[in-house]
């Protein structure tokens, strides 16, 4: 399975917690055992992720496979993509004039992308 839909981020902003819980919240009194929200807080959390990827796919008319691999190498070797992986994942080629604006762009997303769903999952705890 790829890293896009199955690896938990250890850091949640407060929003996504706080719709985590209001979404459930009508469940929350039937939680019986602590244990049963990290679960369900995967879950969520799991569709939120394939949510802003096909949100990010869609934005920016990118090819979703050619994304994946970009997320993954980024996550594996730590390096930011290359102008040239950026361009091979859009839809439509840029104009030269406008290439160096749609890959900041496009870069700029995708590490949001990572920094909110993986930030820290591959880092040691201190």
């Amino acid at each position: 399975m790829s890293l896009v839909r199955s690896q938990l981020a250890p850091r949640k902003s407060f929003r996504e917690i706080w719709s985590f819980f209001a979404l459930y919240a009508e469940n929350m009194p039937h939680i019986t055992n602590a244990y049963n929200v990290t679960p369900t807080f995967a879950a969520f959390w799991d569709k939120e992720r394939v949510g802003a990827f096909d949100q990010l796919v869609a934005e920016e008319r990118l090819k979703p496979k050619e994304l994946q691999v970009v997320i993954e190498n980024y996550l594996y070797t730590e390096q930011e993509p290359l102008g040239d992986e950026i361009v091979n994942m859009l839809e439509e080629k840029p104009k030269i004039l406008t290439r160096r604006n749609t890959i900041d762009r496009v870069l700029e997303k995708v590490k949001k992308f990572v920094n909110t769903f993986f930030d820290g999952v591959n880092n040691k705890a201190a």
